[in-house]
């Protein structure tokens, strides 16, 4: 399947989103990596947030450290549509348990500014296990510390 999709141009691979984002969770690393070339393909397109959506909402699964750094680098390359998931989306990776979508939070989170977010979340930010999230909400205190009503 994925090499029949290797034939398509970007956008037409992109309207197998659903395909692309099942296939970058499959045990198999071979598909896994098939699919990071595909992405990577389609991740200067417009439309690629849909996949974007898509491979978060899978995230909330448990999946294991191969598939998760596979996932990973996949929405890296989708680095362009960040700023089109909503700031409560990024709330709810950042706050799941699932390691996976913790770390899919904090690489979105860089993409929004401190005003995004209310200080009760920079709060729960602080408390976070994952480092790039507290250290975000350091910067989002010290940014805003004279704004801020004791």
């Amino acid at each position: 399947m994925l090499h029949l999709l290797k034939r398509l141009d970007s956008k037409s691979i992109l309207r197998e989103s659903k395909l692309l984002a099942h296939f970058i969770y499959d045990e198999n690393r071979n598909i896994r990596n098939e699919t990071k070339q595909l992405i990577r393909i389609v991740a200067k397109e417009e439309d690629s947030k849909e996949l974007l959506n898509l491979i978060i909402q899978k995230s909330f699964s448990s999946t294991n450290q191969d598939i998760q750094k596979d996932v990973l680098i996949a929405v890296n390359y989708l680095k362009p549509s960040f700023k089109t998931v909503s700031k409560d989306t990024v709330y709810r990776l950042i706050m799941a348990k699932s390691k996976l979508s913790n770390e899919i939070g904090a690489r979105l989170l860089n993409s929004f500014s401190s005003t995004d977010f209310s200080v009760n979340q920079w709060i729960q930010f602080a408390k976070n296990q994952n480092k790039i999230v507290r250290k975000w909400a350091f910067k989002a205190y010290k940014k805003n510390r004279n704004t801020i009503k004791e």
